[in-house]
């Protein structure tokens, strides 16, 4: 959402000329066209925007009959977005993330204390990942807002590809020409069980040691699964699940009371998982897996959004986002990287991000 935004929409206004159509777009209309159209409903957006849904209903018609095109259909039920309505959507987002690079280049550093940026992450990473990188970014932009939404993985693909979040945190997608996946850290599959578990004893765990015990995976639409399905395909094997579970969290709950062992990225285990739980690496296939973030081709990331996702790779073991995406911004590298040493299945030598590890300051 652009800087604007909150309760200063009428006061803020910036034109946009176009001499040979005679046409004046004011930002003020474009921020509310774009707001709109996110959330389909003019209810909801006028909140987001702090004014009278009437109000935010007038300022849509003023750049419709502006623009001589209807661009949104509306009904007493819902709100859609016309052919006109997607071509310009797309354009007002970069218009107004322009903008808003911009003004930040311009009033420097200062200038985060009106800023804003939405990412999209599944949740077993939101609460792992996201909060040390959260305080790394905070420290040097400490006045920008950030809005974290947890999402499943196809919804952090849908938020990133409206534009609705600058990119987001996921473990898996598939092929889009319209999105790029940038690799932020690479883990195994393992298995996680009771301590005391049948399993726990047998020095080597292959896939197939697996099928005569209950086992708990993700459902088949999550990132996590369909890279163990395509897999276990290739191997000739598959997944029979006894139970089925949204978040790779609620699979481990499962685990500690009882019901059966799940296999895991072993970036998603913390400490506490690793106490609590006996962990294992798998075989025949081993599996591995890439979290990293997905970002829009068709949607300009802002200059706060590149510095975010800065932050999330400094912490990231071990780092893989290629020279490329590097914008400039430079962050201590994590205090407790770890990388993966044989079988061991202590918290020490599974690579995983640092929230549940002492902080770098007691270093």
């Amino acid at each position: 959402m652009s800087l604007w935004r909150a309760g200063s929409l009428t006061k803020r206004n910036y034109q946009i000329d176009y001499p040979n159509m005679r046409i004046n777009l004011e930002v003020n209309d474009i921020e509310a066209f774009v707001t709109v159209a996110t959330v389909l409903n003019f209810k909801a957006a006028a909140l987001r925007l702090n004014m009278s849904a009437s109000a935010l209903s007038r300022r849509v018609q003023k750049l419709e009959d502006q623009l001589g095109v209807r661009l949104l259909d509306r009904t007493t039920r819902q709100v859609t977005l016309t052919l006109g309505g997607r071509q310009l959507l797309e354009r007002s987002r970069d218009i107004l993330a322009q903008f808003d690079e911009a003004v930040i280049s311009l009033k420097g550093d200062d200038s985060s204390r009106n800023s804003s940026i939405a990412i999209a992450a599944i949740p077993s990473i939101a609460h792992r990942l996201l909060p040390e990188a959260l305080r790394l970014f905070h420290a040097r932009y400490p006045a920008t807002r950030v809005s974290v939404r947890d999402m499943t993985t196809n919804e952090v693909v849908n938020a990133v590809s409206s534009g609705e979040t600058a990119f987001g945190i996921t473990s898996f997608v598939q092929h889009d020409p319209t999105l790029e996946f940038r690799p932020l850290m690479r883990g195994r599959i393992v298995v996680a069980m009771p301590k005391g578990h049948a399993l726990a004893g047998k020095e080597r765990l292959r896939w197939a040691d697996l099928r005569d015990h209950a086992l708990i995976s993700t459902w088949k639409g999550a990132g996590i699964r369909m890279v163990m399905d395509v897999d276990l395909a290739r191997a000739r094997d598959r997944l029979s699940p006894l139970f089925e579970v949204q978040q790779m969290y609620t699979a481990l709950r499962f685990v500690e009371e009882g019901l059966g062992v799940a296999p895991v990225p072993d970036f998603f285990l913390g400490r506490q998982e690793y106490e609590r739980l006996h962990v294992a690496p798998l075989f025949e296939p081993a599996i591995s897996v890439d979290l990293g973030a997905i970002l829009s081709r068709r949607h300009k990331m802002t200059a706060m959004g590149k510095h975010l996702l800065d932050a999330i790779a400094a912490i990231c073991a071990p780092v893989m986002i290629p020279p490329a995406a590097n914008t400039g911004t430079s962050y201590p590298a994590p205090c407790n990287a770890r990388t993966t040493s044989g079988t061991s299945t202590s918290v020490e030598t599974s690579p995983q991000c640092p929230p549940a590890s002492p902080p770098c300051a007691s270093n």
